[in-house]
């Protein structure tokens, strides 16, 4: 039983990590494409790192509510 609290806490952990990495780059990327023309610049990353922020926000709720 401590093994899987452990477990859980490590997941919870990561997730936390992933979101706030993922926020930190959705940053970054709006930054960086404001300062380039189309053809520099990375559109549509954004959409994609905002994927892995709601992935993995719904992940951490539902292991939180479990």
């Amino acid at each position: 039983m401590m093994n899987d609290k452990t477990r859980k806490e490590k997941d919870l952990e990561s997730l936390e990590k992933i979101i706030k990495l993922s926020s930190e780059l959705q940053e970054a990327l709006a930054r960086y494409n404001a300062r380039h023309s189309e053809m520099d610049a990375l559109y549509n990353m954004d959409n994609i790192v905002a994927q892995v922020w709601v992935i993995a926000r719904n992940i951490r709720n539902r292991i939180e509510d479990t």
